[in-house]
């Protein structure tokens, strides 16, 4: 796993400082303040289903690399066939991502940020592995650390206003092994010229 997050990191560096100069930026320009937010939809490694709301607000300390944090709100998984587990998600997130263009108004970005998660957990069963264990039933709350990869597009729809869309791999370590969240994101970024 670290030699695999070691080549993630090295292949965006390559990325990120290996783009040649262009011309200002359509969209996260230098000193531009973004707030918004995406809905996350997808699934887990252990067949869950996610669905999350995901408020985001950024900077860019120059034309096309934001800083961003992905605020505390909610992420659910739950299991399609038990409805008696859940595991809710509240991501504190920072990290960064460099918009590289690809046409005019349209974007392409890699992302990664770091951080932590508070994972909250509900359960209902009666058997476990089907034996039957009755009246077995809790919350648990733990903080976990969390990575949280991105690809995407952002295409500007107005002036300072973008459609932000793409796949979202996010890892958080829980006891017993790594949950994996992966699937598709999408909202809108507003950017305030400061």
């Amino acid at each position: 796993m670290k030699k695999i997050m070691m080549v993630v990191v090295l292949a965006m560096g390559f990325v990120l400082f290996g783009q040649a100069p262009e011309a200002r930026a359509d969209i996260a320009r230098e000193m531009d303040l973004g707030i918004g937010g995406h809905m996350f939809l997808g699934g887990t490694n252990n067949s869950q289903f996610t669905f999350g709301l995901v408020p985001q607000i950024s900077f860019a300390p120059i034309d096309n690399l934001q800083i961003f944090s992905r605020l505390p709100f909610w992420m659910g998984n739950f299991h399609v066939d038990d409805s008696d587990f859940q595991l809710h998600v509240f991501p504190f997130l920072f990290g960064a991502k460099y918009n590289i263009k690809l046409m005019d108004k349209l974007y392409f970005y890699p992302a990664l940020a770091m951080g932590f998660s508070i994972l909250h957990s509900k359960t209902n069963v009666a058997s476990i592995a089907g034996f039957s264990v009755p009246g077995v039933s809790g919350t648990s709350t733990t903080v976990r650390f969390t990575i949280d990869f991105q690809s995407g597009i952002q295409y500007e729809i107005m002036d300072n206003l973008a459609f932000d869309g793409g796949l979202d791999i996010m890892i958080y370590n829980v006891e017993g092994g790594a949950t994996v969240a992966f699937g598709v994101m999408g909202g809108v970024i507003y950017y305030l010229p400061l």
